[in-house]
This record gives C-alpha cells, structure tokens and sequence, in this order.
C-alpha cells in the first residue's frame, strides 16, 4: 500500500472482517441478549498491531533511513489516525456528559480524549470513544518506531520482540487472558502487547518483503480469522494460552493469506475503506443508540449508516500521496475495556 509496489487487497479484506467481528463483541459488549460468539475479538487487536508493524516498515522503512524524522513519521500517523476517532469522539461526548454531569470534568476528559490523551474515568482510559485506547498504542509504538526501532537490525528487533513476549506472557498469565491495554490498570502491559505484535509484523517484511511469505490460500484467511475467533466460545476456551498461540502462528499466517490476494478487488476495497470509520465510532454509535431506546438490531444499522457517511468522507478528502491508502494500519480492533463483556 502507500508507495509499496501494488496495494494489497488481501489485507484490505481482513482487516475489514476484523472490524466486522468487533462490531458483533460490542453489541454484546452493550446489549447482550445471545451468545458471545465474538468474545476473544479483542485478539484482532493484535493482528492490528501486527499488519501496522508491516505496512508501516513497508511503507516509511526507506523514508526513515533516508533522513525523515521520528518526528516528521509520528506527525504523519498523527493526522492520519485523528480526524475519524475525532469524529467517533464527537458522537460519544453526548454519553460523557450523561456519565459525568459535572461541566469542569466533561471538559477536561472531552479535551484530553479528542486528542488521544488517556484520563482514566471510570476504568476506561477514554471514556468519550472508548476505541480510543489502542489508537493510543498505536500511535505509542509509531513513535518508537521512528525514533528507535527504524534504526535497528533484525537482530536487535528480535531482542526487542522477545523482552515484549516475556513481559506479555507475565501480563497474560496474571489476568489469564491477554485482553490488556482498555483500563488504566493494564495500559504498561498493554504497552508491550503492542509492541510484541508490531515487532514481529516489523520482523516479516524484513524477511517477506511482500514476495516471500508462505502461501496461505486468501479465502482460507478469511474464513479462518473470523472462525478462530468464535473457536474459543465453541469449545469453551479461555486458557491466556490459545491468545499467545493466536498471536505468534494465527496473526504471521492471516498475514501471509492477505499478502496471496494481488488481484484488484472492489469488496476487499470496500471492506478495507470501511474498517477504520468503522472501528473509530461503532462504539460510540451504540452506546447512544442504548441512550436512547433503540435496541440492538437498529444500533448496528445506525452504526453502519454512520459508518458509510465516514468512509464516505475520508474517500472525499484530499490526500497526500505520502499517507494515501493508509487506513490498514488501524492499530485496534478490540475497543471495549476488559469487563465490558
């Protein structure tokens, strides 16, 4: 995508199906009423992290070693990533100001959250758009990215993703899931989830660079991802064990299925467009159309009509061919805190 030699419609599909799948946690998340088929959703965050760790080293790897900043790529991400979780941010302060009912503490939580600045509110990091969360994780490991991990060899990358399993697995294994990053008490081992997975999606490109992966049929990713998620609630899962596994072997293969799909497709296209207006105000949608009185099935149609005006919008925008085509690198599909389920 971006400048890489051919825009890859494959991850353009799973990334769109991740979107999709969270939508189905939080209407749970929100409304419950049936099964939580989507309920290990939160590890598409991971595959998030992973796709951005390989888009963003594909895309910005030459730029960075050639002499643009840390600074100069945290900005870039930065206006791309923020005026559609503005817009999520916007549809949600209605919910913030019935939360707070204080004028003082909704302006500083409204002006701290449009921004992407974590304040802790009732054991969410942004109580205005909740999916604010891993945008901010995001947005963490692209500054790392530019001011450190860019000048590394493999090696030390390696190092690097090892120290953030270690540090990820001790995490994992004290909640007993690796749903960590949404509450202020699990942001620092939220932190090194990030970092794990967008180390590693650093590390493929390294070795893959588009052409090397191994072969994984695009259609078997895509039924795969969607059906290792609700696999767990089938069977009964919930060992911290099958997240891990889900991130090191799950995510690399999603990836190298995606990268298989070079032909022009207008639904995976679509897909891609729509997931990150999707992500960034889904749940700020829903949880105002529970405000006020609409039930589950008109909250997801509101969400996805809302949806379609965004991505409506950010196609309309002028964009600089330096950051078009970059909403792949959505950082965050899981957006609902631990404990909302």
């Amino acid at each position: 995508m971006g400048d890489g030699p051919a825009r890859l419609y494959g991850l353009d599909a799973l990334r769109g199906i991740a979107a999709i799948c969270v939508l189905g946690l939080h209407v749970h998340a929100i409304y419950g009423g049936f099964p939580d088929l989507f309920g290990k959703a939160y590890l598409a965050v991971d595959f998030f992290f992973m796709l951005s760790g390989y888009l963003m080293a594909r895309t910005y790897g030459e730029r960075l070693a050639s002499g643009m900043s840390g600074l100069q790529f945290f900005r870039i991400r930065y206006r791309r990533l923020w005026p559609v979780m503005a817009v999520g941010g916007l549809v949600g302060a209605y919910y913030l100001w019935t939360a707070t009912q204080n004028p003082w503490l909704f302006g500083v939580l409204f002006a701290a959250n449009i921004m992407l600045v974590p304040v802790g509110f009732q054991q969410e990091l942004f109580p205005l758009n909740v999916p604010a969360w891993s945008v901010f994780l995001e947005l963490f490991v692209n500054a790392i990215h530019g001011f450190i991990l860019a000048r590394l060899r493999t090696g030390a990358l390696v190092v690097i993703a090892l120290c953030a399993l270690a540090a990820t697995v001790r995490f994992a294994r004290d909640s007993g899931a690796l749903d960590l990053g949404a509450r202020p008490s699990s942001l620092v081992p939220g932190l090194f989830r990030a970092i794990l997975s967008y180390s590693i999606g650093m590390m493929l490109f390294q070795r893959w660079r588009d052409g090397g992966a191994p072969h994984v049929s695009p259609l078997l990713a895509a039924v795969g991802f969607p059906a290792l998620l609700v696999l767990p609630w089938a069977l009964g899962i919930a060992h911290w064990a099958y997240d891990l596994a889900f991130v090191l072997f799950a995510c690399p293969l999603l990836l190298a299925g995606g990268l298989a799909l070079r032909h022009p497709s207008t639904l995976a296209l679509a897909l891609g467009s729509a997931s990150f207006p999707l992500y960034a105000v889904h749940f700020a949608v829903l949880r105002q159309a529970q405000l006020m009185g609409i039930g589950a099935v008109g909250a997801v149609g509101l969400a996805i009509a809302v949806t379609a005006l965004v991505t409506i919008w950010t196609q309309r925008k002028p964009r600089r061919s330096a950051t078009a085509n970059h909403s792949a690198s959505l950082a965050f599909a899981k957006v609902a805190p631990e404990g909302h389920r």
